[in-house]
């Protein structure tokens, strides 16, 4: 009996019955038949307890990067094997773990038995985690452009980008600490983006002060290409403190989802705890 589970969203804007009818066939192939295939948007998503009182060995995700967060999240500490495959938008977590393949490829290289456990660090905050990135300050109010970009509304795009251009101009700016010492410019930056690299957090300071920029940056944070915008390569550290410059909540985007943070937010590198199978370098 297959000890492997699937979860996927339903209600995903690039969910198809097409790609999960595959996906069935791709693990059948590879000699791993599901035994449950899970929609998170309806059943909600199971806890580490739940996989082991069911006996599951393998929980294979295929969503975007928020979707994977919020199941990863749920299962840590888990002693299985977890299988990403890229279901979404930008899919950074399964870029870093099997490069541009796609969830086909990933599948029979299962099937082959070149996948190699992979144990990765994540950015651990206050009441989450990023499997890839965290960005802080008024340009993570892009992100709900890219929601309602999602949900093909147009006329609330439109509202919501003119929101997100007014408050990255106008919005209380962010200061960027690594550990207790302040990086980077005093008067703070409208986005900064953070993410896992080399045994520390790498922020990168976005600037946003001539008209062009904002469409630049807008554009960059949309397609959550970041290096296409205006940006600041910052001191890397273990540990990065974001701080509202008005001492009001910050705006935060974890791994592509929107969050009401605190007027303060510290993120440090940490062990994911679960055992990721990637692709060979």
């Amino acid at each position: 009996m297959s000890t492997a589970i699937l979860i996927i969203n339903r209600q995903s804007g690039s969910y198809t019955p097409d790609a999960e009818d595959r996906l069935a066939q791709g693990f059948e192939a590879a000699g791993s038949p599901l035994l449950r295939t899970i929609d998170c948007s309806e059943d909600g998503l199971p806890d580490a307890k739940a996989l082991d009182e069911a006996g599951i060995e393998m929980l294979a995700v295929f969503g975007g990067d928020g979707t994977i967060n919020s199941a990863l999240k749920k299962v840590r500490g888990w002693s299985g094997s977890i299988l990403v495959l890229p279901g979404g938008t930008a899919n950074l977590l399964s870029h870093t773990l099997h490069g541009e393949s796609t969830a086909g490829e990933i599948l029979s290289r299962l099937g082959d038995g070149k996948l190699v456990l992979r144990e990765i660090d994540c950015i651990q905050g206050r009441e989450w985690i990023a499997l890839s990135e965290v960005l802080g300050g008024p340009g993570s109010l892009w992100a709900d452009v890219r929601e309602e970009m999602r949900e093909h509304d147009v006329i609330d795009m439109a509202t919501k980008a003119v929101e997100a251009i007014q408050a990255s101009q106008n919005g209380p700016l962010v200061r960027v600490f690594a550990g207790r010492r302040e990086i980077g410019r005093p008067e703070g930056y409208a986005g900064v983006r953070i993410s896992p690299a080399k045994g520390a957090l790498l922020p990168q300071g976005y600037r946003i002060e001539r008209p062009a920029e904002f469409v630049q940056q807008g554009a960059a944070i949309l397609a959550r290409n970041f290096r296409e915008g205006p940006y600041d390569e910052l001191e890397s550290n273990p540990e990065i403190v974001f701080q509202s410059t008005a001492n009001t909540a910050l705006q935060l985007m974890i791994d592509g989802e929107r969050f009401d943070g605190q007027s303060q937010e510290r993120f440090a590198l940490a062990p994911l705890g679960l055992s990721l199978l990637g692709s060979p370098v």
